[in-house]
């Protein structure tokens, strides 16, 4: 494996990651029982913690940013 196929390869796991966290957050958000999410993600309460958590500003609309 090359590192440009390497260094791609870590972006998009992380691209992953954080949409896997923006998903959960708006199932919290629209009212998801937090038990149910932590019983199928199998997230530790620190990590549910984490979620509930607001996005800093700058990360909030960083979709929008051109």
């Amino acid at each position: 494996m090359t590192i440009a196929e390497r260094i791609h390869n870590d972006g998009w796991l992380l691209g992953r990651e954080e949409g896997e966290q923006r998903i959960l957050r708006l199932l919290l958000q629209n009212g998801a029982d937090p038990e149910w999410i932590q019983k199928i993600t199998g997230l530790s309460a620190e990590q549910m913690q984490a979620l509930r958590q607001p996005l800093p500003e700058r990360e909030r609309y960083s979709w929008l940013k051109s």
